[in-house]
């Protein structure tokens, strides 16, 4: 019979960073082929879709071994069956599940093939899981040129205005907004209704915030953030990895450091990620994670 896990990512301690429930596929329960980048078997992706409402975590992922390789395909759906073409912390998970139940030797590399791209998963000497991610630089949103930037800033937090901006931008999924402080990243308040409003008029997923940490010495990290999806049914997301393809490349060139570490700050959970951007076009992203539960699916179509 089918299990599910839920794993911890992003965190050394359960019960802290960003919960995610895993489910490993078998092959011949699976229409995927060699050359595809996602299982596609209709009745499939119904099962995925309900089953990922009922797990009812920020994001269920699926995978599947192609063949007898360390090579998977891997889909991810949120607790509304929204489906998203790249989860960082889910991603992460999946690895964690896999080494941990020893179905990939922790020496080997294991290779996602997901929607929005390649993903190359290793296992640090630390304990840390290592994923390699196409690197998402974003283009400016010039706030008096772009009407989602308008929208987003004036009508979509509470305390937050045009002069406690420093940058916005746009990358492939995400919009960013850059503060000037921590305290203010961490105290505004999302319009979830406005934020949704624009993430399904406009094909955003979701909307990122940060700002430079104030207290590195402390907390070993260079700059904060908080992640707003409620147009893919995650009103706040404790921590999200591949937001930092996007973070990644614009605090890396403000430091003029490849080296980083992200601390997300949302007030219920968060957690920690190391950044790696000297790798052309991607950003490696690492964290730790637990397993902290395992269920059997008794209902499997």
């Amino acid at each position: 019979m089918r299990k599910y896990y839920i794993v911890d990512a992003f965190t050394a301690k359960p019960f802290a960073g960003n919960p995610a429930g895993v489910v490993l596929l078998d092959a011949d329960q699976s229409t995927s082929t060699p050359g595809e980048t996602a299982l596609t078997n209709d009745s499939e992706e119904r099962w995925m879709r309900d089953m990922a409402m009922e797990i009812n975590q920020s994001e269920t992922a699926f995978a599947v071994r192609r063949d007898d390789t360390d090579v998977y395909s891997i889909r991810y759906f949120t607790p509304d069956g929204s489906e998203v073409a790249l989860c960082g912390h889910a991603t992460l998970a999946t690895a964690h599940v896999l080494y941990t139940l020893g179905h990939v030797p922790e020496s080997l590399s294991i290779t996602f093939h997901a929607k929005g791209g390649t993903l190359v998963c290793r296992k640090a000497e630390d304990g840390r899981i290592c994923m390699m991610f196409p690197a998402d630089v974003t283009r400016e949103a010039c706030i008096q040129e772009d009407a989602i930037a308008q929208d987003m800033v004036d009508h979509g937090f509470e305390g937050l205005g045009r002069e406690d901006i420093v940058y916005i931008g746009r990358g492939l999924y995400d919009y960013m907004i850059v503060c000037e402080t921590q305290r203010l990243v961490e105290t505004i308040v999302p319009k979830n209704n406005v934020l949704e409003k624009l993430s399904r008029d406009h094909t955003i997923r979701g909307f990122i915030v940060t700002a430079p940490a104030e207290d590195k010495a402390t907390h070993g990290v260079d700059f904060v953030s908080r992640f707003f999806g409620p147009g893919v049914g995650i009103p706040e997301d404790p921590v999200t990895g591949s937001a930092h393809c996007t973070l990644g490349p614009y605090w890396g060139n403000i430091f003029k450091s490849d080296t980083l570490a992200g601390m997300q700050t949302c007030p219920k959970r968060g957690g920690t990620v190391y950044i790696d951007t000297k790798h052309e076009n991607a950003v490696e992203i690492s964290g730790h994670a637990v397993l902290v539960a395992t269920a059997t699916l008794m209902h499997t179509r």
